[in-house]
């Protein structure tokens, strides 16, 4: 299916690998111009030999910060243009609780899951409003309808991050079309890398990686697994394309299974 993307331009935060780059490469993939931003520096030129197409840009930013994100903003403005479609994406997890996670965590947390939306959007948004067919995807996450235990401080900021979605979107229709998607547990390095989910699922469950895996999906009735990048990718760049041009301050959930009502 042709979704229209050809010539387009779109901006990708934290785009230098997980859901991110899938996002990119599925923009690429479907004819768009890309600007990456991530603080991977070797992982952002390793981005660069993976996207299709042409007129791309990448720029390295510590986007837990303000500077961080003015700077980005900034390069990929000088250097790309103002996108015309947005995709808020960069986000870290901890695995921590109420009762654990510092003011320090939850400052972090705030910073880069949050915030870095917003002044990301605040920067791009109303200018993108002057023009026709544009839109922003929010990366959430399905801890923001359903609350566990942990990451506390990482789930706040994801629900958080709906609130906002919904004000984009009163504040932006119809110039600017803004949706969030909320991934449920997807394969990305977050699981795999040494210390990463999977090994402190082996931990707590005193079992092998392969066991753990087996035992968090029963556990969690994840009877479809955990996702791919791409599987998240794919709804992304629907919503941002025009095919969805009637969908506006929706969420949608990634995750494999039902979570919530909401």
């Amino acid at each position: 299916m042709d979704l229209h993307l050809t010539g387009r331009r779109a901006y990708v935060t934290g785009g230098a690998g997980g859901i991110g780059l899938a996002i990119a490469a599925a923009l690429a993939a479907e004819g768009a111009a890309v600007a990456i931003s991530d603080h991977d520096e070797v992982a952002l030129r390793a981005a660069a030999a993976t996207l299709t197409g042409a007129g791309h840009a990448f720029v390295t930013a510590d986007l837990a910060t303000s500077w961080g994100v003015a700077a980005a903003n900034a390069a990929v403005e000088d250097g790309f243009g103002v996108p015309d479609l947005l995709v808020n994406n960069v986000g870290r997890s901890g695995n921590e609780s109420v009762g654990t996670a510092t003011d320090e965590q939850w400052s972090d947390s705030f910073e880069l899951n949050l915030m870095c939306a917003v002044r990301t959007s605040r920067y791009f948004v109303p200018r993108m409003a002057a023009r026709t067919d544009a839109a922003v995807a929010n990366v959430s996450s399905d801890l923001a309808k359903q609350p566990e235990s942990v990451p506390v401080e990482y789930g706040a900021m994801k629900a958080a991050l709906l609130y906002v979605t919904k004000a984009m979107a009163l504040d932006y229709a119809p110039g600017v079309r803004v949706n969030a998607v909320l991934p449920g547990p997807t394969w990305t390095t977050l699981w795999t890398r040494p210390g990463g989910l999977v090994d402190q699922l082996a931990g707590q469950y005193g079992t092998d990686r392969d066991g753990a895996v087996r035992r968090y999906l029963t556990d969690r009735h994840l009877p479809m697994g955990i996702a791919t990048p791409g599987a998240v990718a794919s709804l992304v760049v629907y919503l941002l394309s025009p095919m969805s041009g009637f969908i506006n301050g929706s969420a949608y959930d990634v995750g494999g299974t039902v979570r919530g009502l909401l």
